[in-house]
């Protein structure tokens, strides 16, 4: 979000337009302007658009998101000595980079073999209806579960695939007929298991 340091806008009154939206930063609301036409709304809409992208980022956050996405652990200074730049400058930019989103968090990946026995498959979703309200209902509905891990709603054939995580194929089987075969706008579901896994990443190429 931005904040505006001033803003003139059209109407029947006036003939001055919008100018004058100074960036400033994204923690602050814009208040409202009301009493715009269409055509002056769809100026007012469009500047804002543009001024509310979040800052873009250089080669130094790069750098920062590279190293962090390999070990999220790495301290300040560890960051600051890998790339010879001062501490307080790198505390600033990992700062702005969890304000602005492009950190979204940091967690622990679990090794789940050492603790258990589990059973992947990526089930293939085709609706019956492809309204927003369906989709919509169907993304909601996936977020209650734990199980699935990831969904993504497809182009093709089939409208989403899950990757959904089991201990075995039992419970995998009990999970699509109980909680995704029940709902009224599934129509079919093609499963694909897991045989085996030779590389996972998480880490994507900047």
């Amino acid at each position: 979000m931005v904040t505006v340091k001033s803003v003139y806008y059209c109407n029947k009154y006036t003939k001055q337009s919008i100018k004058h939206l100074q960036y400033i930063n994204l923690n602050i609301i814009i208040l409202p302007i009301f009493r715009l036409h269409k055509s002056e709304q769809k100026i007012y809409n469009y500047t804002l658009s543009i001024y509310m992208q979040p800052p873009k980022v250089d080669q130094t956050d790069i750098e920062i998101l590279n190293l962090l996405q390999r070990d999220g652990l790495l301290t300040y200074k560890e960051v600051s000595g890998k790339l010879r730049k001062s501490m307080t400058h790198v505390v600033e930019r990992i700062k702005k980079l969890r304000t602005n989103g492009y950190i979204k968090s940091t967690v622990a990946l679990v090794d789940i073999d050492k603790l258990r026995s589990h059973f992947i498959a990526f089930p293939h979703i085709q609706l019956n209806h492809h309204s927003e309200d369906v989709i919509r209902a169907f993304k909601a509905e996936m977020e209650k579960y734990p199980e699935v891990m990831e969904c993504y709603h497809l182009t093709g054939h089939f409208d989403f695939m899950l990757k959904v995580a089991m201990p075995d194929m039992v419970s995998y089987n009990n999970f699509l007929r109980d909680n995704i075969g029940t709902l009224a706008y599934v129509g079919n579901i093609q499963s694909f298991l897991v045989l085996s896994q030779s590389k996972a990443e998480t880490a994507y190429a900047l």
